[in-house]
């Protein structure tokens, strides 16, 4: 009954554990560029728009080696 009630309210097509696709990061690091270069932003934002940059390139790329590091659910 839980599961019925889940699909119910979900529908049937569920995606979970898919990484990331390409351009989807290239979009989330376009957005992180045109905060970056934003004259307004203080320096301790662009701090962490730099690590957060890092971070998604890095967990991306671990994911390619067969990893399940950066899925769409986290």
């Amino acid at each position: 009954m839980f599961i019925h009630g889940c699909e119910k309210r979900m529908g049937r097509l569920v995606k979970q554990d898919v990484g990331i696709s390409f351009e989807m990061l290239t979009e989330v690091l376009d957005d992180y560029k045109k905060e970056f270069w934003n004259p307004e932003v203080d320096k301790a934002r662009k701090r962490f728009v730099v690590m957060c940059a890092g971070t998604f390139v890095i967990l991306w790329a671990g994911a390619l080696r067969g990893g399940e590091v950066f899925m769409l659910e986290a």
